[in-house]
């Protein structure tokens, strides 16, 4: 029997990497879509082993072994599990798009940027209740935030534009709990944009992804003041 030091240290250690799971998430994410077979079969088991140390629900048992094969380009795999994990694990959804973030900015290269734009896309609709609500006094300052890097993250390549605006804006514009946030923001980088002498038309016709009655109302809105 673990004596209560023993059983606070595992507590402690349970927790730690709890709270390291969106971090893996990615990494796991990242690693599956690398031209690499080894890296590919590193994420593969560090999924497997994840799944079984927190009790995961993916829609499938994973068998760790060191022989195993992922094979190259299967994105339909890594956007199940995504999907499967922002279901069943939304608590993380800051963390996973922190990270998200972390990697597209310093760790991904253009081939797997389409790849890390769609791993992401499920965790979106998450957003409201699991960063908005999560926490009463910061949460719209945190949503916020989320909004003004995909802003970021958008602009660095526009080859990929067109796949943020299907994968992402066009999530977050459906979501008429936070469009007023995400109106502010997109208008505050347009001015910012056009002060700095670059493209602000592009950012400004994000909100056409999907024109809600909501969003539109908050343009308007925003025009009049």
């Amino acid at each position: 029997t673990d004596s209560p030091t023993e059983t606070l240290f595992k507590q402690d250690v349970e927790k730690s990497l709890e709270d390291m799971l969106g971090q893996i998430f990615n990494i796991v994410f990242l690693g599956l879509t690398s031209a690499s077979a080894e890296i590919r079969s590193i994420s593969y088991n560090l999924l497997a082993v994840t799944q079984e140390k927190f009790d995961l629900k993916l829609g499938r048992q994973l068998a760790p072994s060191p022989d195993v094969y992922f094979p190259r380009d299967n994105n339909s795999f890594v956007v199940s599990i995504s999907e499967k994990l922002a279901e069943s694990y939304p608590k993380v959804t800051a963390d996973v798009i922190g990270g998200f973030f972390e990697v597209y900015r310093e760790q991904v290269t253009p081939r797997q940027r389409f790849n890390a734009i769609v791993y992401v896309a499920p965790w979106i609709p998450n957003i409201y209740d699991y960063v908005f609500k999560f926490d009463d006094e910061n949460g719209a300052d945190y949503v916020s935030e989320i909004i003004r890097n995909f802003l970021s993250v958008s602009a660095i390549d526009p080859v990929f534009l067109t796949a943020f605006n299907s994968q992402i804006w066009s999530k977050l514009c459906l979501e008429d709990r936070i469009s007023s946030i995400l109106v502010n923001e997109i208008v505050l980088t347009a001015i910012d944009r056009e002060a700095e002498g670059s493209d602000w038309k592009s950012i400004i016709a994000l909100l056409t992804s999907t024109p809600t009655v909501e969003l539109c109302g908050h343009v308007i809105k925003r025009l009049r003041d």
